[in-house]
């Protein structure tokens, strides 16, 4: 797997020597669907650029998930499909410097119909599966968390609010070439505990945000602390660790209209006294795809995902459609 998203690392680098000039689109706003970052605040990739005008955004990111694993006190049995709809709005307070934003999320669980694509996918790349799931039967379903015994988290089918985020960001770095921006974050608890598509606690957090311009290639990351809420059902609380995020992303001009990109995503365990490695191991991904700008300002985006150390999920893509006033 290493080889082949090397190639494509070395595809999306090559293609920059024949880019025009870069206007921003920023990274692909892909979702973390690891079971336990679900109903937690986790804030997806973007610039550092805020919003000169009202911007909003509608993302959808689809996932498939195979987690079976279990120690003395914890046991996850995960068999699923996960959609995520996103509509996220940008407000500027003084624009180009100061805006707040909004993102409500709907879900949707169910059996799905990635499965045998996937192994065809991976197959082709010599990826091996999880253990256990070629011997496991396509279009299941089941989702549960156990902690000693007691049933914490018991995934529904069918469509489930999530929690309600909130953001403040505002520019601490404008020049020419390279901006920085600070960012507060919060998360209501507008979802559900039980089905694990909320954390029934508030949640804060912030992180920086960096946007690098050269003539042919626009580097963007960030990275900081969110405060997450806890693992709370049948009247357990179990709480968790601050948990470290970050990204880096590489924006790449094809045309004045095409952007690849190429991006990971990282974290820190926010629950590292689990006895299952997948709940206990630091989580990191990679992304490859594209921005295009269709006019008026409409950027539509495409990406397709791969956990990189066997934690889950096991791959995500991802649709969205936004509208923005670049600088």
């Amino acid at each position: 797997m290493r080889g082949f998203w090397g190639l494509h690392f070395i595809i999306l680098l090559s293609a920059a020597t024949a880019a025009a000039e870069p206007a921003y689109m920023g990274p692909i706003p892909m979702k973390n669907h690891h079971p336990l970052y679900v109903s937690l605040l986790y804030p997806s990739p973007e610039s550092a650029l805020t919003a000169q005008s009202f911007r909003w955004r509608i993302d959808v990111n689809h996932t498939n998930i195979y987690l079976y694993n279990g120690g003395k006190r914890w046991l996850a049995a995960i068999d699923r499909e996960l959609t995520e709809a996103d509509v996220n709005l940008s407000v500027p307070i003084t624009p180009g410097k100061l805006e707040v934003g909004f993102n409500a999320a709907v879900y949707g669980s169910s059996e799905g119909f990635l499965d045998g694509l996937i192994r065809w996918w991976h197959g082709r790349l010599g990826v091996r599966g999880y253990r256990g799931q070629a011997e496991t039967g396509d279009y299941r379903y089941e989702d549960a968390i156990y902690h000693d015994g007691e049933k914490i988290v018991s995934g529904e089918k069918g469509a489930m609010f999530g929690d309600t985020g909130l953001w403040l960001k505002t520019i601490l770095h404008d020049g020419e070439k390279v901006k920085v921006a600070g960012q507060l974050l919060a998360q209501a608890p507008t979802g559900s505990p039980n089905t694990g598509t909320g954390s029934s606690t508030w949640e804060w957090g912030g992180r920086i945000l960096a946007s690098m311009e050269s003539e042919s290639i626009i580097a963007h990351a960030g990275g900081g602390v969110t405060f997450p809420g806890q693992l709370n059902s049948g009247g357990q609380g179990i709480p968790m660790e601050p948990m470290y995020a970050g990204f880096v992303a590489l924006e790449i001009p094809v045309t004045g209209d095409l952007h690849l990109i190429g991006q990971s995503m990282f974290n820190t365990s926010p629950l590292k006294s689990a006895d299952i490695y997948q709940f206990s191991r630091e989580w990191i991904e990679v992304t490859l795809g594209l921005k295009y700008l269709i006019a008026g300002g409409y950027v539509a985006s495409f990406g397709l995902s791969e956990n990189l150390n066997q934690t889950a999920p096991d791959f995500t893509f991802h649709l969205s459609l936004e509208h923005v006033v670049f600088n």
